[in-house]
């Protein structure tokens, strides 16, 4: 269980967005977080092809040539 604090990373939630069976975050800090199934890719996290049920880091300034997210939908 994530605990208030360390949940993604100590970054406040400004962006949600859900689909049928996932889930996506942008924090404050502009990363992405996904979580949920990723059967068919939806997540875009590499490799996870099964459900993931934590909050897994997506992308961050670093994955996205230096820019932070600022939208999902």
């Amino acid at each position: 269980m994530l605990l208030p604090g360390v949940a993604f990373a100590g970054g406040r939630v400004v962006i949600v967005a859900a689909g049928c069976g996932h889930t996506e975050v942008v924090t404050s800090k502009g990363v992405l977080w996904d979580w949920g199934d990723n059967m068919n890719g939806q997540l875009g996290i590499v490799g996870l092809e099964q459900v993931q049920i934590a909050p897994t880091l997506v992308g961050a300034e670093n994955v996205f040539e230096g820019l932070q997210v600022r939208m999902v939908a």
